[in-house]
């Protein structure tokens, strides 16, 4: 058990293998995200890496399940990129997820070869299967629904299955005469 300097929005964990969890934290400056590991069962900690952030802007990011790299994307109408930033040092790159841009939610393949990633749009959510080159192929859509628009696909333990995260909205509106 630890503390942790704010309660994390989102952690991640790697496979039996890398055997450690992360989570970030943004430094005083709001310039910079501060990505901790941990021991699941020791709670001992380390400093992984710092990824530079816009302050003000929100962010995404999934840790690989080999825990060799981490994904962000900041949340953007206009943009489809994701950095990738190796956790063992050397440098980041920018992928353009070919196609889409507007994304929303991110989650690691379990061979840590390709990404779920969710965006949403006019006509609806689309979650998309990425390669890690930007290439992208739509495998779930869900109608426009709103504001609450996104979805989001997480893979079993084994890879073999995926559990995907849609939403919905439904409204009426009712006119009355001589109110």
């Amino acid at each position: 058990m630890f503390d942790a300097p704010e309660m994390p929005d989102t952690f991640w964990c790697t496979n039996r293998a890398a055997n450690f969890c992360a989570y970030p934290s943004q430094a005083e400056d709001g310039r910079v995200w501060v990505i901790t590991a941990f021991d699941p069962a020791g709670g001992s900690r380390r400093e992984l890496l710092r990824i530079p952030t816009e302050p003000g802007v929100t962010y995404d990011w999934g840790l690989s399940p080999d825990g060799s790299q981490i994904a962000i994307f900041k949340s953007d109408w206009n943009t489809g990129e994701i950095r990738f930033f190796p956790v063992a040092g050397g440098e980041a790159r920018t992928v353009t997820v070919k196609g889409y841009v507007n994304l929303n939610s991110i989650c690691w393949a379990q061979d840590s070869k390709s990404l779920f990633v969710g965006t949403s749009g006019s006509i609806g959510a689309t979650l998309l299967h990425v390669e890690l080159d930007g290439n992208a192929r739509p495998i779930w859509q869900q109608p426009y629904a709103g504001e609450r628009d996104g979805t989001w696909g997480i893979p079993s333990p084994d890879g073999r299955h995926l559990t995907v995260l849609g939403q919905s909205a439904e409204a009426n509106v009712w006119m009355i005469d001589n109110f």
